[in-house]
């Protein structure tokens, strides 16, 4: 089991437990915290458990949890999570992915209208029975109807990232075995799509049965759908579907280029094949007897009309004499024996490729060694987690020429934003690390927020003083469309303004248990977090911790201080979890504190809790208390001693709280 689908199942036992109506807020946090530490782990945690390594050594991992993960990793399958979906339905979760449909709001679908499924969901709200609802409204009726239509639009279908993560293990699974000869990844995913549906892999078997037995056969399969000598079709635990060709060499190049795609490129191709005499298919490319010329073309054109079927498109001469075999054994000869260049799976797309390639002038792609630097990165300084100094150091070694340091503004309170002052501390700071690395040109810069009514939230008198200035919406994506143009048309506008970071705010994928989907963990929340997903931040918007999600896509529409425009691609050299600043140095302090204090005994863990707070106020001389919220004393606290999953005390948890409060 790869980190994603343990990510998945224990995001869905918190969220299960919050349907339930979990009152202790510690447990629930338990959950949500290590999905944080599983999906941001560099190494599959598989590996750690198969080789006896020792799981509690890793952030907010504590006994309990480490045993959940060890039992997903050897059994599939989490005992605990079976329990609770003896009491809750699993399906309720799906509901929680809807925007706006939290927790509470679930179970009293649950309670008072019996909903148990987004389609259940989908007849209520047609039928106008989830507006007569206390909490709920007309409005949110509407928008809960708009949230199922796009859920459904996208469901079935994965992240990039989560499919990489999903196929490679079974990539590696399949090489291990000689007699796999070739191995390729093809459709959407060899093509480098946002997201794909399913994953089509062809090989090359010097003996295919063993083959195709070692593939249905893979730990992580859930079911297998269909298996043949050369065809096999599984369904992995994640609910991603696999399929395998095992194919002969002569034609591996043409059914490479096939299942690859994208159609309407493989139709472009078989007219140019046409043209010439040619049929191509998955089996090869063919010379047409004059008599199939006819019926070849009306299939393309059926195909071209979204009228053919997707055997028709592969095989275009089903039912037809086959005449001499002119290629297939690789892709360079298919594309050759219609007169063309090879085309790199990611611009095969129907978009004038074709035409680009006839004339010899197909584009360079650009590549991670083409990177010249990063535009976009934040450090302790607000939300990241490595500092200056190692985010530079990153940087060069990677040969990138500069790098722009955009920490957020103060608006965005929870992820300790940037004020005048804080500005300027950085600036002293960054002088002091650049001035040790001549070798990488370090921009001063700073993601600004965009307010409401489009002005930013830096002063123009500290913009003037930056390299770059980055500017984002982060907060009021409901406003209406008219409003929402002219607040981001005034901020282009500002005469310092240079990059627009993340401009359509789009969710790739959208939410879904392949995922790993996060959401806020209690109504409560870091300031300026809006449990109804109003004013502030949507909870969709949010991590597991109640902070913003980085929705950045790769590019950024930038325009110059001349005014000129050009494109900056994003390529980090860290990661951006939560946790710099004042709520660093608090972690940092309470995990000190953790080397010299034993909790093991339960009945003193209330007490032992409170001198740990105590202790950390004086020994941070009170620098960080009144920076704080509720939630981050929660956070911090739980992330220190992960194992105290069962802490229920509120009377001391609220006495915490008012010590925060007092100083």
């Amino acid at each position: 089991m790869e980190n994603i689908e343990i990510a998945a199942i224990l995001t869905e036992m918190a969220d299960l437990l919050e349907i339930q109506g979990e009152t202790n807020p510690f447990r629930i946090r338990a959950y949500r915290n290590a999905v944080y530490t599983v999906k941001e782990s560099p190494d599959p945690l598989r590996k750690i458990v198969e080789e006896g390594g020792d799981l509690t050594e890793l952030p907010a991992i504590g006994k309990d949890m480490a045993s959940h993960i060890t039992e997903l990793v050897t059994e599939g399958r989490l005992s605990i999570l079976d329990e609770v979906a003896r009491d809750v339905p699993r399906s309720l979760v799906q509901l929680t992915r809807l925007p706006g449909v939290g927790p509470k709001k679930v179970r009293k679908l649950w309670d008072e209208l019996d909903i148990t499924t987004l389609d259940e969901l989908a007849e209520a709200a047609r039928a106008g029975r989830i507006a007569e609802l206390e909490g709920f409204g007309k409005k949110s009726e509407e928008k809960i109807l708009e949230a199922i239509e796009r859920h459904k639009k996208r469901s079935g279908r994965f992240r990039l990232s989560s499919a990489d993560e999903l196929v490679q293990p079974l990539i590696e699974h399949m090489l291990e075995d000689p007699r796999v000869e070739r191995l390729e990844v093809a459709g959407s995913y060899r093509r480098r799509q946002e997201t794909v549906g399913d994953i089509d892999l062809l090989a090359i078997a010097s003996d295919p049965g063993p083959v195709m037995e070692r593939f249905t056969s893979y730990p992580q399969v859930r079911s297998v759908e269909k298996t043949g000598d050369t065809r096999g079709t599984v369904i992995l635990a994640s609910d991603l579907q696999v399929d395998l060709r095992i194919l002969s060499a002569e034609s591996y190049g043409s059914a490479l280029v096939y299942f690859t795609g994208s159609k309407e490129h493989n139709i472009e191709l078989r007219k140019r094949a046409l043209a010439r005499g040619l049929s191509v298919s998955e089996y090869g490319v063919f010379r047409l007897a004059e008599e199939d010329e006819e019926a070849e073309a009306a299939d393309v054109a059926a195909d071209a009309a979204g009228e053919g079927t997707e055997v028709a498109t592969v095989t275009s001469t089903t039912g037809r004499e086959l005449g001499e075999r002119v290629a297939g054994r690789s892709e360079e000869d298919v594309y050759a024996s219609v007169g063309l260049p090879w085309i790199a799976p990611e611009l095969r797309t129907s978009r004038g490729e074709i035409d680009a390639a006839d004339r010899d002038e197909l584009p360079t792609l650009i590549e991670s060694d083409d990177l010249r630097g990063d535009l976009q990165m934040h450090s302790t300084w607000s939300d990241g987690k490595n500092t200056i100094e190692e985010m530079l150091t990153a940087c060069a070694a990677k040969g990138y020429e500069y790098v722009a340091l955009t920490d957020h503004s103060q608006a965005l309170a929870m992820t300790g934003g940037l004020d005048a002052k804080k500005l300027r501390e950085q600036w002293r700071e960054i002088e002091d690390v650049a001035a040790r690395h001549p070798e990488i040109r370090l921009l001063r810069s700073q993601e600004v927020d965009i307010l409401a009514d489009g002005t930013l939230d830096t002063e123009d008198e500290m913009l003037e003083q930056l390299d770059l200035v980055v500017i984002a919406v982060h907060s009021r994506f409901d406003l209406p469309a008219e409003r929402q143009t002219e607040r981001m048309l005034k901020a282009i506008q500002h005469p310092l303004a240079n990059i627009v970071a993340h401009p359509t705010g789009r969710i790739i994928g959208g939410t879904r248990r392949g995922d790993g989907a996060q959401r806020a963990s209690t109504p409560t929340g870091p300031p300026g977090h809006r449990p109804d997903g109003g004013e502030e931040t949507r909870r969709e918007d949010r991590d597991q911790h109640g902070r913003p999600l980085d929705r950045r896509p790769g590019h950024h529409a930038v325009r110059g201080r001349a005014g000129t425009s050009r494109v900056a691609g994003a390529g980090r050299c860290s990661e951006y979890p939560a946790g710099g600043g004042a709520s660093g140095r608090a972690h940092e302090g309470l995990i000190a504190l953790k080397e010299i204090l034993d909790p093991s005994d339960h009945h003193s863990r209330p007490a032992v809790l409170g001198l740990i707070v105590i202790a950390t106020i004086v020994r941070l001389r009170f620098t960080f208390a009144t920076e704080l919220g509720n939630d981050e004393v929660y956070y911090w606290t739980y992330a220190a001693f992960p194992d105290w999953s069962h802490f229920d005390h509120p009377p001391m948890v609220g006495w915490v709280i008012q010590l925060f409060t007092l100083t």
